[in-house]
């Protein structure tokens, strides 16, 4: 299975979602891309690289880099997950991801118990 990028309707959905937020790129700005890979690695392939590779490199984009990330199902073992940073004229390199846990995410790990167990 594949997944085709429609440039065209992409660009319309960002123009459109610009003009309503009014073009405030310090508050909402394009970060990135994700799909899933449900039967290989979590890693980017070459179809993938390229693609990101053309967005993070087309003018009208206009982005200064761009995060692709692909998530597995591992079923009983949780998420396979791979975040990959792509900027213009360099190679993409990995992104480091950090689990949000009480050691390294403190007041963050507490709000998001919070807002479970409201929802319980």
């Amino acid at each position: 299975m594949t997944f085709e990028r429609d440039p065209e309707q992409h660009r319309q959905f960002l123009a459109d979602f610009y003009q309503r937020t009014g073009h405030d790129y310090a508050r909402f700005n394009y970060l990135g891309e994700w799909h899933s890979h449900p039967t290989v690695a979590a890693l980017p392939s070459y179809r993938d690289i390229s693609s990101m590779q053309e967005i993070v490199s087309d003018p009208a984009v206009n982005a200064p880099f761009a995060v692709l990330m692909i998530a597995r199902r591992r079923f009983w073992r949780g998420l396979e997950l791979s975040a990959t940073v792509f900027r213009p004229a360099e190679l993409p390199c990995p992104a480091l991801l950090f689990p949000l846990q009480p050691s390294n995410g403190g007041h963050a790990f507490e709000q998001l118990q919070s807002r479970r167990d409201h929802l319980r």
